[in-house]
């Protein structure tokens, strides 16, 4: 019988304390330090000119202070084209006018870019890059989000492209490489074990 009693009150008492644990991240708890460095969108909420009056009296109410309320927001992925115009030059001078010698021409320079011949941008690729690897979302999952935003990218353009991302950091994962094994401990076993067994 006690130890019905017992569980009972456990029971209750745990179901008590996540219930208390949900109203706090309903309420907004999450909302703290962690938060003061994003950026602020202010929305204000004013009463009409016509409530801004004294029902007794007809007397202008007077602002004696505010109540500030925060919701965490998120905006969805905003994509967007980089479009890059590159000037070209030429001489007019009389030498290069009257065709005697190759006219002088010139085309500001390509800039570096990771895939230079493709429409990603580094920012494209970073993106989709991060997205794979570190939240493992795979590539047929990422082409089906980008289709809600209009745009046809295939997963085996996007692949080649990982292949490509890969070859670029390959040199800095050898160096990283070399560097590790220089090091007397790579890696170690940090699970607790009791020096002292029964």
């Amino acid at each position: 019988m006690k130890q019905r009693l017992w569980s009972k009150h456990v029971g209750r008492t745990l179901a008590s304390r996540m219930l208390a644990s949900r109203k706090k991240i309903v309420a907004g708890q999450f909302a703290g330090p962690c938060l003061l460095h994003l950026p602020r969108t202010i929305k204000i909420l004013d009463l009409p000119e016509n409530e801004k009056i004294c029902p007794k009296t007809g007397a202008l109410l007077k602002k004696i202070g505010q109540e500030v309320s925060e919701q965490l927001d998120i905006k969805p992925a905003e994509l967007s084209v980089i479009q890059t115009i590159r000037y070209k030059y030429a001489c007019d001078c009389y030498v290069c006018k009257d065709g005697h010698d190759t006219p002088t021409m010139k085309t500001a320079p390509h800039e570096l870019l990771p895939a230079p011949k493709s429409m990603a941008a580094p920012g494209l690729l970073a993106y989709i890059a991060v997205s794979k690897y570190a939240d493992a979302l795979p590539l047929a999952r990422q082409e089906t989000i980008f289709k809600r935003y209009g745009i046809t990218l295939v997963r085996a353009t996007m692949a080649s492209w990982m292949i490509l991302l890969g070859e670029l950091v390959t040199p800095l994962m050898n160096q990283i490489r070399e560097e590790m094994v220089k090091r007397g401990v790579i890696l170690a076993d940090e699970t607790r074990y009791s020096a002292h067994q029964n």
